[in-house]
């Protein structure tokens, strides 16, 4: 729960330091942890899911290196593309919360 609010506060930050609206958003690529997680935090932060791009299903949770990995990923894929707007949202279970804005 601490985690999700946690999120909650840093995303609000996120949006306003950048500018940037929710639904403006192409894609998020997220700290990979599991399918429980990822719902609950799309859910409290009001995220579509379909814009999400994952690799825990394959690779698990990598740690500290899912947002990169993932990030490069979908890259490969063809999944981002130029002028795409990208969030990375990393939540720790260690209660810490870091959220970039990416413009490819």
């Amino acid at each position: 729960k601490a985690g999700i609010q946690l999120a909650q506060t840093t995303w609000a930050a996120f949006l306003s330091e950048n500018h940037w609206q929710a639904d403006a958003i192409d894609r998020f690529i997220c700290h990979q942890v599991g399918s429980a997680h990822r719902r609950q935090l799309f859910e409290a932060l009001g995220l579509d899911l379909e814009k999400d791009y994952i690799t825990y299903p394959t690779w698990g949770n990598v740690g500290s290196v899912s947002c990169p990995l993932t990030l490069a990923r979908a890259v490969e894929d063809g999944v981002i593309q130029s002028g795409h707007r990208v969030a990375l949202l990393g939540i720790g279970s260690g209660l810490s919360s870091l959220m970039l804005a990416l413009q490819f």
